[in-house]
């Protein structure tokens, strides 16, 4: 499963994410976790520092 995400999303610094900054994001543990109303993710069951910025980028505009 893939979905988009934001810079503010949690997601955007958890070692688990494929971030894709301006595409679709995945996730290894599959988006365990809680969205607002708006889609983003605000809590998460696996959450996982990654140790350095942008460690889980894989793409981009």
């Amino acid at each position: 499963m893939t979905k988009s995400i934001s810079d503010d999303d949690i997601c955007s610094d958890c070692g688990h994410c494929r971030y894709s900054p301006g595409n679709n994001s995945g996730c290894n543990k599959g988006f365990p976790g809680e969205t607002d109303d708006d889609g983003y993710v605000v809590a998460c069951w696996d959450f996982a520092k990654q140790e350095g910025w942008g460690q889980n980028i894989v793409g981009g505009a």
